[in-house]
């Protein structure tokens, strides 16, 4: 996107303050959550106004900014700069955030189960590298069951929300056309009926599938048309994570653990569920 090195503190600052809009009270008190996502909000797109007009008119430059400033719809039309910045603004969140939430938790579970890490050990250190593509991820089939059971247990957002296009009828409950209708989805992955003692972290419930996991279980990336486009990169990037950090740290001869006396992870949404910052994880003597 063009999003330099030496911003990413400013643009952390800036979305940490944004998505304090997610809040339903809207009442703009000086400091208060909505005036902080107001000014967020006015920072991000300012900043990716200016990130836009440099990009203009180079035709060396790659990437998604370049891809979205070269897209046409079926008329030949290109996209307004409102609808650059709306997408930039929402992939610069949705591809950093909930990813990196996800790897967060990923790593507290193997601090906290040296049994779950002597597995990763082992399958990472089979292949030669690291998974490039869908096929070299059946390589990793620990990683991924690891990767859809913290996703299953620590979903990054709680829930979703669409409005009606037609009258419909939920459980006996008329909901007219126009209505916004919550999904709640940090709550799928604890039906006892999709898992047996979900409360349980267990990625081999994940092992050994023929089928490919179903919309409820994926329910954390949307649905429908608007099933989220980076699906496929979150599964690739993570499952990556996964065998490279077990690579990495075994061949140093070193194992994860929280640090003692560090605070317990709990999962919980201000609005997105990463875990605690006191939550702490050192690298010891395997």
């Amino acid at each position: 996107m063009g999003i330099d090195r030496s911003e990413l503190d400013a643009f952390n600052q800036h979305y940490r303050d944004f998505v304090l809009g997610a809040f339903p009270v809207k009442i703009t008190v000086p400091y208060g959550p909505y005036w902080r996502s107001l000014r967020g909000r006015k920072w991000l797109d300012a900043r990716f106004s200016q990130l836009i007009a440099a990009a203009r008119g180079r035709s060396d430059m790659q990437g998604t900014l370049a891809a979205l400033l070269a897209a046409r719809d079926e008329e030949g039309r290109e996209l307004t700069e409102a609808d650059l910045i709306q997408n930039l603004r929402l992939v610069a969140l949705a591809g950093h955030e909930t990813s990196a939430s996800v790897m967060a938790w990923a790593g507290i579970v193997l601090a906290q189960r040296p049994d779950l890490w002597r597995q990763l050990l082992e399958e990472s250190q089979a292949p030669s590298a690291l998974p490039q593509s869908p096929d070299e991820l059946k390589r990793h089939p620990f990683a991924e069951a690891l990767f859809r059971e913290v996703l299953r247990l620590y979903p990054p957002l709680s829930a979703t929300a669409r409005q009606l296009t037609e009258d419909v009828t939920l459980h006996g409950i008329p909901v007219p056309r126009g209505t916004m209708v919550t999904v709640p989805l940090g709550t799928y992955g604890y039906d006892p009926k999709l898992f047996p003692d979900p409360e349980r972290l267990d990625p081999a419930r994940w092992m050994g599938r023929r089928q490919q996991p179903s919309p409820i279980e994926t329910a954390p990336f949307g649905g429908g048309p608007h099933f989220c486009l980076g699906y496929h990169l979150a599964w690739m990037e993570i499952v990556q994570f996964l065998a490279g950090f077990a690579r990495e740290v075994g061949r140093r001869g070193l194992r994860p653990r929280l640090v003692m006396g560090s605070a317990p992870p709990k999962l919980r949404y201000l609005p997105f569920g990463q875990p605690p910052k006191k939550t702490l994880i050192e690298l010891v003597p395997a």
